[in-house]
């Protein structure tokens, strides 16, 4: 390690220079088995001045350059960082921080770790003239190549320097931005790992009583690409936005906190592929003395994944992760806090591989609002929560399975005490969408919550969730699953699972909720849709209405030809629809009902007054043999289960090729628990559509006004004539839809 010397203090004259530090392949060694080297160059901190001219920062440079290195594993570590700037006294200006440079390139017959890092100056500081700007770091060549292809991993990182910060009538300075492409390689047959990270400089605080501009945060920029063909290939990239600077000031703002990026793209063209991107917006200044304070920086995060075939099992995952930067806090009267930061997240994942996994997600979180701090005045404005958005997309032409998951938060509102006016939670919108073209396994999973506040009191954000999953060409094990969270004032979710293929031509089932909270209190939608194929004993779901539905406040379930040990034991429990059934196949099993707050999350005393309906819709499309112009439909209601009151009304319907066949509609428990418990319905000479289809839907309206009511029933359904597989088609449509303010959960078995 090279230090460069520091600057001495000028008074009535000039400050003195720091030295710059160079340092060129100043290291070396042998080992057999492990070899760590460590070069690192400083340059010396400027001397300040008084009634003079700060000295100038001395800059840091470092370079490692190493081939034909012979050992087991090699470990080195490369830096340089620049001297602060000189700080200026009275009315003499501050100077700025050093300039940073590192590179190295290395190539050995080992496994290789390598470390290359550069740190900005920071600026000088200043009473009554300007404070100097931090100085950014750069990296040249960062590069590493095993010759015996053995695992490689190289990691760049580059620090801003902070803004100088002003004590008197001047203007603090601003932090540096830092930004980074493609800045990082390496080369193997093996394990491939590149991480490039980068944080922006903090702005200058200013602490004065005269009306300045406030200085800027750092911002924070990493994208990184790599298209390779090894073993495996990671590649991360990570961004910090820089802190915005405080204001003390009769009036202005807080910095605003530095905007981080990043984006990552992982192309493995033999191999599994992750592709990981992360930023972290900077915090917005804090206000006193009647300023205000900065909003938080803005965060998005872009990742994505491309697997190759793999000689096993491949994998293509891809995580984004993105956070707003908080608002700025604002202390004492007059004067408002900032706002949180926005926040994007996006992840793609996909592979050319029958044998691959993939695995998207996406994080999103939108930055707190501001709080005030001992102001108890009417005259106060906390800030509100940033919004928020995550969309992830896992989609394989060739795969074994598929996840996607979007989860986003919006920012809390801040806190204004008992007298000032609260901050507004943010919106938060979350989008997962799995599919996959050859078959497999998919789950898409997405929530999203609007930001609440900090106390008691205030506003909650919207929340939307969207979940869509798909598979095609999908055997008897093929399961398809997608489940929506929402939760705010107000929103949305939905869930959509659909499969294509196998025995089935295809299988659906779509899920509505509606988000129905206040300004005050927040609500929560869950849904979800799932299909199970040719479910053996040992599947994993439970059939029957201990399966745990009941308790959910909206449910619409299919099991699509359930397996005859599955099911044996329920029918058995309703001897008169055993008895119906007569040996045939059930095509399909169904639990359908609603309830209203009987989530293990809700509150029944938080109910408000009014009655509201749940419904739920399946449908069904069955390919009957050729020659089949009739069939009898076969409907086995096996049992129920009821919660509190039950219900106020419940309408239930069959509808067959565009005719209602059954219409029943119940005021009570009482008369309800004969028509759904061992109860056997048998539609005659039922005609087949033009298309040789036969299309039946199922309809369940559950209207409720008592929190804590809940009705649920299971059913078996079948036709005289059975359709014979392969040649079968299947479509299930499950809805489910909420009408009223009131939130509703769907959830799945």
């Amino acid at each position: 390690m090279q230090f460069g010397g520091f600057g001495g203090y000028g008074v009535d004259g000039d400050g003195g220079n720091g030295a710059d530090s160079t340092i060129f392949n100043a290291v070396s060694g042998l080992s057999p088995t492990s070899l760590s080297l460590t070069q690192t160059a400083k340059g010396g901190y400027a001397g300040g001045s008084l009634g003079g001219t700060p000295g100038t920062a001395g800059n840091g440079r470092s370079t490692l350059i190493l081939t034909d290195v012979a050992t087991g594993r090699f470990l080195g570590s490369v830096g340089a960082s620049g001297g602060d700037g000189g700080n200026g006294s009275d009315t003499s200006a501050a100077t700025r921080g050093g300039t940073a440079y590192a590179e190295a390139s290395i190539s050995a017959a080992a496994a290789i770790d390598l470390t290359v890092g550069a740190v900005g100056g920071g600026g000088g500081n200043a009473e009554n003239a300007a404070a100097a700007d931090g100085r950014s770091g750069d990296l040249g060549t960062v590069f590493a190549h095993s010759t015996t292809n053995q695992s490689v991993r190289v990691t760049g990182t580059v620090f801003g320097g902070k803004g100088g910060g002003s004590y008197g009538s001047g203007s603090a300075g601003n932090g540096a931005d830092v930004s980074l492409v493609d800045a990082v390689d390496g080369a193997t047959d093996s394990q491939l790992e590149l991480i490039q990270i980068v944080t922006g400089g903090d702005s200058g605080d200013l602490y004065n009583r005269f009306d300045r501009p406030q200085s800027m945060a750092g911002t924070a920029s990493s994208s990184l690409s790599k298209l390779t063909a090894s073993e495996s290939l990671n590649v991360i990239t990570y961004s910090y936005g820089g802190n915005g600077g405080e204001h003390d000031s009769p009036s202005g703002f807080g910095s605003v906190g530095g905007a981080a990026a990043s984006r990552t793209n992982a192309t493995n063209t033999v191999g599994a592929a992750l592709g990981e991107a992360r930023t972290v917006a900077g915090r917005g200044g804090s206000g006193k003395g009647g300023s205000n304070a900065g909003k938080g920086g803005d965060a998005t995060a872009t990742a994505s994944s491309s697997a190759g075939p793999g000689e096993v099992d491949s994998r293509s995952f891809s995580t984004a992760t993105a956070t707003g930067g908080a608002g700025g806090l604002m202390y004492y009267a007059p004067g408002a806090a900032g706002d949180g930061g926005n926040a994007v997240a996006d992840a793609v994942a996909t592979a050319a591989s029958g044998k691959a996994l993939l695995s998207a997600t996406a994080l999103a979180g939108g930055g707190s609002g501001g709080g005030t701090f001992a102001a108890f005045t009417e005259d106060v404005v906390a800030g509100n929560g940033g919004s928020s958005n995550a969309h992830a997309t896992a989609l394989g032409d060739f795969a074994r399975a598929a996840q996607a998951t979007a989860s986003a938060g919006g920012g809390y509102g801040g806190w204004a005490g008992d007298l000032g006016s609260n901050g507004i939670g943010g919106d938060a919108n979350a989008v997962a969408t799995a599919r996959l073209l050859s078959g497999g396994n998919s789950q898409a999973v997405a929530s999203a919550g609007g930001g609440g506040i900090a106390a008691t009191f205030g506003t909650q954000g919207y929340g939307i969730a969207t979940a869509v999953s798909a598979a095609q060409g999908g055997g008897l094990s093929t399961t398809v699953s997608a489940a929506g969270t929402a939760s705010g004032r107000s929103g949305q979710s939905d869930a959509e699972a659909v499969s294509f293929g196998g025995l089935f031509s295809s299988a659906r089932a779509t899920s509505r909720a509606a988000v129905a909270g206040s300004m005050e209190l927040a609500s929560r939608a869950d849904v979800v849709a799932r299909i199970e194929m040719a479910m053996a004993p040992d599947g994993g779901a439970v059939l029957g209405l201990e399966g745990g539905l009941t308790g959910s406040e909206a449910v619409a379930v299919v099991h699509a030809l359930p397996h005859a040990d599955a099911i044996r034991d329920i029918l058995a429990l309703s001897p008169d629809v055993s008895s119906g059934f007569a040996g045939r196949q059930v095509l399909a099993y169904a639990e359908m009902g609603g309830a209203l707050a009987l989530g293990p999350n809700r509150v029944a005393e938080k109910a408000a007054s009014g009655a509201w309906t749940q419904s739920s819709n399946i449908a069904l499309s069955l390919a009957l043999p050729d020659g089949a112009s009739s069939t009898d439909l076969l409907i086995g209601l096996l049992d129920f289960e009821a919660a509190g009151r039950g219900f106020d009304l419940l309408h239930f319907r069959v509808v067959g090729e565009g005719q209602t066949l059954l219409d029943e509609s119940f005021s009570d428990v009482g008369s309800a628990s004969v028509f759904f418990r061992d109860h056997f319905i048998q539609i005659s000479q039922l005609a087949v559509g033009s298309d040789g289809l036969f299309d039946l839907s199922f309809l369940l309206d559950v209207t409720s006004s008592v929190a804590g009511s809940g009705f649920y029933f299971a059913m078996g359904l079948s036709t005289s004539a059975v359709p014979l597989p392969p040649a079968i088609g299947l479509l299930i449509t499950a809805l489910l839809t909420l009408t009223g303010w009131r939130v509703l959960t769907h959830r799945g078995p």
